[in-house]
């Protein structure tokens, strides 16, 4: 695969995002207190 698409099983790099429910979420915070994650991306209402 190209060399930006990572494998299975590589560790996603850092980001912040606004959630659903207008929180800030930093994937390094939730993993750092012990948080298992999972990121699901879906088309949202346009």
């Amino acid at each position: 695969m190209g060399s930006n698409i990572p494998d299975v099983g590589d560790m996603a790099p850092d980001f912040k995002v606004l959630t659903a429910s207008e929180e800030h979420f930093q994937l390094k915070a939730a993993l750092k207190n012990g948080h298992n994650v999972m990121v699901i991306f879906f088309r949202g209402h346009w």
